[in-house]
C-alpha cells in the first residue's frame, strides 16, 4: 500500500499513527453497537457469513454510534 524499498512513502508512519489516533478517539468517546442489539443477555445478533474458513460480519449490518455521556 505504501510501496517497498528505497521508494517507500516517507509519510507512511505518520498515516498509520493518524489512523491509530482516530480509532483510540472512537473507542474512548463513543459507544458502538450493531443495530438491533438490545443487550448482551437476550439480544439477537446479525448472522455472520462463513466464506471457506473465514467468519466475517454481515457487510449489510448497520452500526450505531452514540457519544458517551460523562
Amino acid at each position: 500500500m505504501f510501496g517497498h524499498g528505497p521508494h517507500a512513502c516517507p509519510g507512511r508512519f505518520f498515516a498509520i499513527y493518524e489512523v491509530k489516533a482516530l480509532v483510540i478517539e472512537l473507542l474512548r468517546n463513543y459507544d458502538l453497537r450493531l443495530a438491533g442489539d438490545v443487550d448482551s443477555k437476550g439480544a439477537e445478533r446479525a448472522p455472520t457469513l462463513m466464506i471457506k474458513m473465514n467468519n466475517i460480519p454481515d457487510p449489510r449490518a448497520m452500526l450505531e454510534i452514540r457519544k458517551r455521556v460523562s
